[in-house]
């Protein structure tokens, strides 16, 4: 009877105890697949972020390209303007500058260092 008794309790604690850690381990489980859950949808996050990171900086180079052009354009009209007037305007001279400083600041090329060196022999109108 005793041994009976003893082998009851051995069971019962057996029982609870892997009952115990079936929860446990159900609860890690669980807590696995959340987290996996994040990591999904973080990574999803990211890809997406990258993904408008190279639109916008594709975006920007179009822009910054356009704004060469332009740049360089009002750079041989502004030259053309003052070497047919034969005399460059103090005005003048300051845009034109102004126009050169932010084309070499957005990447431009040496092309204009010729006109500019060719404008500042200008006789100077006041």
């Amino acid at each position: 009877m005793v041994n009976e008794w003893i082998t009851a309790i051995i069971v019962f604690c057996t029982i609870g105890i892997i009952g115990y850690t079936t929860k446990k381990v159900r609860d890690m489980v669980t807590t696995h697949r959340q987290q996996h859950e994040i990591i999904n949808t973080l990574t999803s996050f990211v890809e997406q972020h990258r993904q408008d990171h190279v639109f916008i900086n594709e975006q920007l180079g179009v822009i910054t390209k356009a704004n060469m052009s332009q740049l360089k354009d009002r750079i041989l009209q502004k030259y053309k303007y003052v070497t047919e007037e034969g005399v460059i305007s103090i005005y003048d001279l300051e845009v034109f500058k102004s126009l050169c400083t932010s084309y070499y600041e957005s990447g431009g090329n040496s092309f204009i260092e010729k006109l500019e060196e060719e404008i500042m022999t200008l006789p100077r109108e006041v």
